[in-house]
């Protein structure tokens, strides 16, 4: 894979009307799915898969990737940025995040290997990914006082984890078994905030 910049000439910023654009994303997200390694994809599998070249659409395999990351970011990001924004105490509000993120992930095959695949993409999206997280990790924060930022890096990490756990054992959302696992994870990681 490249390591280009994200900024590219001759490039159209993709958009929610390209339907090339959208095509191509979803391609490289099938073979995410069933490759589980990025490096092993081809720009010739994804583009003979979703139709259409790369070409004037993306720089390349990771542009495409960076586009994918930013399209799901944004949505599970939104969704944890709600549920923060909601009433009660943090450690509630955090658990609905995982709710109302594991809901957008049942409507999104292929969320978590579009993550997966970011951390082990360019270095410039593995910084962006990581810029991202940080923001999440200050936004708790904001509610979490007293609890020590490494704490909340690390509570979120192990969120995410076991509700990608969840999902790759059942892509079916069980709310009552993900809000379970939320607690009882946050209780085990910061049970002064209980």
């Amino acid at each position: 894979m490249g390591e280009g910049s994200p900024l590219v000439t001759g490039v159209h910023a993709p958009d929610p009307d390209c339907a090339q654009c959208t095509r191509l994303r979803l391609a490289l997200v099938a073979e995410l799915i069933t490759s589980d390694d990025y490096e092993s994809i081809s720009e010739e599998r994804v583009a003979a898969a979703a139709g259409t070249s790369l070409s004037g659409h993306y720089e390349d395999l990771d542009s495409c990737l960076a586009a994918a990351y930013d399209e799901v970011d944004a949505v599970l990001g939104e969704a944890f940025e709600t549920a923060m924004e909601g009433t009660g105490p943090w450690t509630e509000r955090l658990a609905d995040s995982v709710v109302r993120i594991s809901a957008r992930v049942e409507r999104m095959p292929g969320a978590f290997h579009v993550y997966e695949a970011a951390r082990s993409g360019p270095e410039w999206l593995r910084v962006r990914q990581a810029r991202n997280r940080g923001r999440y990790v200050q936004l708790l924060a904001d509610h979490a006082r007293d609890v020590p930022e490494v704490h909340l890096e690390f509570l979120i990490g192990a969120l995410y984890r076991a509700a990608q756990e969840q999902t790759a054992q059942d892509p079916q959302l069980d709310v009552p078994l993900m809000r379970r696992r939320a607690r009882a994870i946050i209780a085990a990681l910061e049970p002064a905030a209980l």
